[in-house]
């Protein structure tokens, strides 16, 4: 019997869901629910699942796409398929202009923007321990 353990995902993805982005990778970036051409278009899919705004008990749905996105590119990052040094930056501003295209004033899309820099670094570096533990019994 095989089985994991969730933490921290508050939303599960039930469409696939595709954007582009202005981060273009030297090779195509795949991995088992997300993918990034060279091209930068970002293929989020069906069952992936993140935690919303980090810091909010419940995201509003205001912000829930660009939460989406965002929560994909950083774990881009963390799975070495980015470089979070670089890449990063770009990572937050399509959060910001994606929250903006979904109704948040671009004064509260600043400020969520230069929070995001502030502390979003820890979320963005790559991690040498798994995502996911696979268990097995017995």
């Amino acid at each position: 019997m095989k089985y994991r353990k969730l933490s921290g995902y508050k939303y599960q993805i039930m469409e696939d869901m595709v954007v582009q982005t202005d981060i273009t990778p030297s090779i195509d970036l795949r991995f088992e629910f997300i993918e990034l051409s060279s091209a930068g278009k970002l293929l989020i899919k069906k069952g992936y699942a993140w935690d919303g705004v980090t810091s909010f008990p419940r995201t509003p749905k205001i912000l829930l796409r660009g939460s989406l996105v965002h929560d994909a590119l950083y774990q881009l990052m963390r799975l070495g398929g980015l470089d979070y040094k670089k890449d990063r930056i770009f990572a937050d501003k399509i959060l910001q202009r994606i929250i903006i295209e979904d109704g948040v004033s671009e004064e509260k899309a600043k400020c969520i923007y230069e929070a995001v820099r502030l502390v979003g670094e820890i979320y963005a570096k790559q991690t040498t321990e798994p995502e996911v533990v696979i268990y097995e019994f017995p």
